[in-house]
């Protein structure tokens, strides 16, 4: 079975493709919502091998045949979080120096 690998930003799931679902279609509210979980930049939009994987899906929103229910929207896990604000907070609080004649400066 192909491997799929989940479109949101740093989960790096691989799931089998029965784990993994496909965008809503296209220009629909739903869509615009999935495409939110997925911390992207504003100007991405999913081709039509992106997928998300059910670990961002509440499991009653998964039906025991692995189908998931029509309407489901897709929600961040708080450990995804967690990684996120750390990633953040790791490139907001890099400090980048600048070489003068004098030496290195702060900027």
């Amino acid at each position: 079975m192909p491997s799929n690998v989940c479109a949101v930003k740093f989960c790096k799931r691989q799931t089998r493709s029965k784990s993994c679902y496909r965008f809503p279609a296209a220009s629909s509210a739903l869509r615009h919502a999935w495409i939110q979980v997925c911390l992207r930049p504003s100007d991405w939009a999913p081709n039509e091998n992106a997928r998300m994987c059910r670990n961002h899906f509440r499991k009653e929103d998964i039906l025991p045949s692995g189908v998931l229910r029509k309407g489901s929207t897709p929600f961040l896990p708080s450990s995804l979080k967690i990684r996120v604000m750390r990633r953040e907070n790791k490139l907001a609080n890099k400090e980048l120096f600048l070489e003068n004649a004098d030496g290195w400066i702060q900027n």
